[in-house]
């Protein structure tokens, strides 16, 4: 397997489920290290390494609902080094994660040990960890959203493999199992991102659970299949998850 890393006090320290679940255990204790102390869940934390301030954590995308845009202007969103991406759990404060490190091509984005989540570049969630719930699941062969040409209209069926578990609040349950999706383009879509104009073709994921209820995605991708937005259910006890690129990875 190989990684490159993007100079983050992250790292991943150990891949399995088809090169997708992460340990994540060895990722907190790295971020406790850095950052000694975190601020309350109700607020932003902020830290920098040592040397030239690389990465931030995130620790507030539960709380307080009061605020409804992300903790930083477009501004301060350019003048990062480092790729963020905007993240709305249920309905609590808009947070961002920052991306740590390329797995396989894909994109590893954290905020704190309480959140952390693995991308493809067009979009595809491949391993949620948000407050001890997790979902994975594998990338596609070949992704329609990853290949099609922008606009290209057409339903595509496919299934995917799935583990999770605890994702209801009153569960503590797990799953491991295969779904059946269908994808669609659903049209063209001109997406406002923090005062900015993105031209992106919509894509609707629709997966069948085992006991018939669907869970719905739907994606946002520009003309060069990259992933703008993603809003909806990675499954149907879920809670709504909505990732805005406010700074694509280079």
């Amino acid at each position: 397997m190989k990684r490159r890393s993007v100079r983050s006090a992250f790292f991943v320290s150990e891949m399995r489920f088809s090169e997708l679940k992460i340990d994540f255990s060895q990722v907190a204790r790295r971020a406790v290290h850095v950052c000694a102390t975190l601020a309350a869940v109700a607020t932003l934390a902020a830290c920098s390494s040592s040397d030239s301030g690389r990465f931030a954590l995130m620790e507030s995308l539960i709380s307080n609902r009061a605020v409804t845009d992300y903790p930083r202007t477009q501004a301060e969103i350019d003048a990062y080094p480092y790729a963020q991406l905007g993240v709305i759990y249920d309905e609590g404060r808009p947070g961002i994660a920052v991306l740590a490190e390329y797995v396989n091509g894909n994109h590893l984005w954290v905020a704190s040990d309480r959140f952390s989540l693995l991308t493809t570049p067009a979009g595809r969630i491949l391993n949620l960890q948000v407050n001890g719930k997790y979902w994975r699941t594998a990338a596609l062969d070949a992704d329609p959203i990853a290949s099609a040409a922008a606009g290209n209209a057409g339903q595509y069926k496919y299934q995917r493999p799935l583990e999770a578990g605890r994702l209801a609040d009153d569960s503590e349950s797990s799953v491991s199992t295969q779904l059946d999706c269908v994808l669609e383009a659903t049209g063209r879509e001109v997406l406002d991102i923090k005062e900015r104009e993105y031209s992106t073709v919509r894509w609707r994921e629709t997966c069948q659970w085992p006991d018939g209820q669907d869970a719905v995605l739907t994606i946002w991708v520009d003309d060069k299949q990259r992933m703008r937005r993603v809003d909806g259910f990675v499954a149907p006890s879920a809670k709504r998850i909505r990732l805005d690129m406010l700074k694509v990875p280079a």
